[in-house]
Protein backbone atom coordinates (compact mmCIF):
# COMPACT_ATOMS: atom_id res chain seq x y z
CA UNK A 1 0.00 0.00 0.00
CA UNK A 2 1.34 3.37 -0.63
CA UNK A 3 1.16 5.80 2.12
CA UNK A 4 -0.91 8.88 2.09
CA UNK A 5 1.32 12.23 1.32
CA UNK A 6 3.28 12.82 5.00
CA UNK A 7 5.43 15.15 6.42
CA UNK A 8 8.81 13.13 6.38
CA UNK A 9 9.82 15.00 9.45
CA UNK A 10 6.88 13.58 11.38
CA UNK A 11 6.09 10.35 13.00
CA UNK A 12 2.40 8.91 12.49
CA UNK A 13 0.31 5.85 14.17
CA UNK A 14 -0.39 3.39 11.50
CA UNK A 15 -2.54 0.14 11.39
CA UNK A 16 -0.10 -2.67 11.19
CA UNK A 17 -0.74 -6.71 10.52
CA UNK A 18 0.73 -9.37 12.78
CA UNK A 19 3.46 -11.39 11.92
CA UNK A 20 1.61 -14.65 11.17
CA UNK A 21 3.69 -16.94 13.37
CA UNK A 22 1.38 -19.77 14.60
CA UNK A 23 1.30 -19.48 18.23
CA UNK A 24 0.98 -15.66 18.18
CA UNK A 25 -2.17 -13.67 18.14
CA UNK A 26 -3.32 -12.72 14.52
CA UNK A 27 -4.50 -9.05 15.93
CA UNK A 28 -4.42 -6.32 14.15
CA UNK A 29 -1.68 -3.45 15.97
CA UNK A 30 -0.81 0.23 16.19
CA UNK A 31 2.71 1.20 15.17
CA UNK A 32 4.42 4.35 14.89
CA UNK A 33 5.76 4.63 11.42
CA UNK A 34 8.50 7.40 10.39
CA UNK A 35 10.68 8.46 7.14
CA UNK A 36 13.70 6.24 6.68
CA UNK A 37 15.88 7.82 4.13
CA UNK A 38 17.97 4.91 3.30
CA UNK A 39 15.10 2.83 2.11
CA UNK A 40 13.42 6.46 0.80
CA UNK A 41 10.22 4.79 2.35
CA UNK A 42 8.00 4.74 5.47
CA UNK A 43 8.70 2.48 8.42
CA UNK A 44 7.82 1.26 11.72
CA UNK A 45 8.95 -1.07 14.42
CA UNK A 46 7.25 -3.01 16.75
CA UNK A 47 3.77 -2.51 18.09
CA UNK A 48 2.75 -0.36 20.43
CA UNK A 49 1.93 -3.11 22.69
CA UNK A 50 5.26 -4.43 22.70
CA UNK A 51 4.77 -7.39 20.12
CA UNK A 52 6.48 -7.78 16.68
CA UNK A 53 4.39 -7.28 13.94
CA UNK A 54 5.21 -7.60 9.66
CA UNK A 55 6.63 -4.63 8.27
CA UNK A 56 4.16 -2.60 5.65
CA UNK A 57 0.62 -0.84 6.90
CA UNK A 58 -3.08 -2.18 6.37
CA UNK A 59 -5.57 0.60 4.87
CA UNK A 60 -6.53 3.38 6.94
CA UNK A 61 -9.80 1.63 7.29
CA UNK A 62 -8.49 -1.07 9.15
CA UNK A 63 -9.93 -2.42 12.72
CA UNK A 64 -7.25 -2.29 15.79
CA UNK A 65 -7.99 -5.61 17.60
CA UNK A 66 -5.34 -5.56 19.89
CA UNK A 67 -6.66 -4.06 23.05
CA UNK A 68 -3.42 -3.24 24.65
CA UNK A 69 -2.99 -0.97 21.45
CA UNK A 70 -6.31 0.23 22.05
CA UNK A 71 -5.24 1.50 25.51
CA UNK A 72 -2.35 2.85 24.70
CA UNK A 73 -3.64 4.60 21.91
CA UNK A 74 -4.89 7.98 23.44
CA UNK A 75 -1.00 8.57 25.06
CA UNK A 76 0.72 8.19 21.56
CA UNK A 77 -1.98 10.05 19.83
CA UNK A 78 -1.52 12.92 22.24
CA UNK A 79 2.57 12.46 22.16
CA UNK A 80 2.26 12.38 18.40
CA UNK A 81 0.35 15.19 17.89
CA UNK A 82 2.60 17.67 19.39
CA UNK A 83 2.87 19.57 22.47
CA UNK A 84 -0.48 19.45 24.53
CA UNK A 85 -2.86 21.82 25.21
CA UNK A 86 -1.98 23.54 28.70
CA UNK A 87 -3.99 21.95 31.84
CA UNK A 88 -6.26 23.07 34.66
CA UNK A 89 -5.38 22.37 38.43
CA UNK A 90 -7.97 20.40 38.38
CA UNK A 91 -6.67 18.28 34.98
CA UNK A 92 -3.20 17.92 35.88
CA UNK A 93 -4.14 16.29 39.43
CA UNK A 94 -6.24 14.50 37.71
CA UNK A 95 -3.57 13.41 35.28
CA UNK A 96 -1.15 12.80 38.22
CA UNK A 97 -3.44 10.38 40.22
CA UNK A 98 -3.73 8.39 36.46
CA UNK A 99 -0.15 8.37 36.47
CA UNK A 100 -0.01 7.26 40.05
CA UNK A 101 -2.02 4.21 39.90
CA UNK A 102 -0.49 3.26 36.44
CA UNK A 103 2.98 3.30 37.81
CA UNK A 104 1.64 1.46 40.95
CA UNK A 105 0.36 -1.28 38.81
CA UNK A 106 3.51 -1.58 36.71
CA UNK A 107 5.75 -1.90 39.77
CA UNK A 108 3.31 -4.33 41.58
CA UNK A 109 3.44 -6.13 38.08
CA UNK A 110 7.26 -6.79 38.54
CA UNK A 111 7.32 -7.43 41.80
CA UNK A 112 4.59 -10.33 40.55
CA UNK A 113 6.95 -11.48 37.81
CA UNK A 114 10.04 -11.14 40.34
CA UNK A 115 7.63 -13.43 42.68
CA UNK A 116 6.64 -16.09 39.95
CA UNK A 117 10.43 -16.34 38.35
CA UNK A 118 11.41 -17.05 42.25
CA UNK A 119 8.88 -19.92 42.89
CA UNK A 120 9.72 -21.45 39.36
CA UNK A 121 13.90 -21.34 40.30
CA UNK A 122 13.00 -22.91 43.53
CA UNK A 123 10.80 -25.95 41.32
CA UNK A 124 13.25 -26.41 39.10
CA UNK A 125 10.74 -25.14 35.93
CA UNK A 126 11.75 -23.49 33.10
CA UNK A 127 10.65 -20.03 32.62
CA UNK A 128 9.04 -18.95 29.09
CA UNK A 129 8.19 -15.81 27.51
CA UNK A 130 4.55 -16.52 27.90
CA UNK A 131 4.27 -17.05 30.89
CA UNK A 132 6.07 -14.06 31.89
CA UNK A 133 3.42 -11.88 29.28
CA UNK A 134 0.89 -13.22 31.77
CA UNK A 135 2.38 -12.72 35.30
CA UNK A 136 3.12 -8.83 33.88
CA UNK A 137 -0.62 -8.36 33.57
CA UNK A 138 -0.42 -8.61 37.39
CA UNK A 139 -1.08 -10.70 40.52
CA UNK A 140 -4.33 -11.85 39.30
CA UNK A 141 -2.84 -14.49 37.57
CA UNK A 142 -1.60 -16.12 40.55
CA UNK A 143 -5.27 -17.87 41.30
CA UNK A 144 -4.98 -18.92 37.32
CA UNK A 145 -1.18 -20.68 38.33
CA UNK A 146 -2.08 -21.82 41.79
CA UNK A 147 -0.16 -19.92 43.58
CA UNK A 148 -3.24 -18.59 46.07
CA UNK A 149 -5.60 -21.04 47.67
CA UNK A 150 -9.22 -19.49 48.64
CA UNK A 151 -10.13 -20.26 52.16
CA UNK A 152 -13.72 -20.71 52.62
CA UNK A 153 -14.83 -18.48 55.75
CA UNK A 154 -15.22 -20.92 58.73
CA UNK A 155 -18.18 -20.02 61.02
CA UNK A 156 -17.04 -18.42 64.10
Amino acid sequence: MSAPARDRNRRYLVTVGPLGLPDEPQDVHLAVSSWNTRWTGWVHGQAICGRTTAQGELDDGATVTCEDCENLRPDYERILGGDPPELTAAEARTEVDRLGLALYRAQDALAFVGECCDIADREGRPITTAQVREWLKGAQCARQAGLVVEVPDTPA
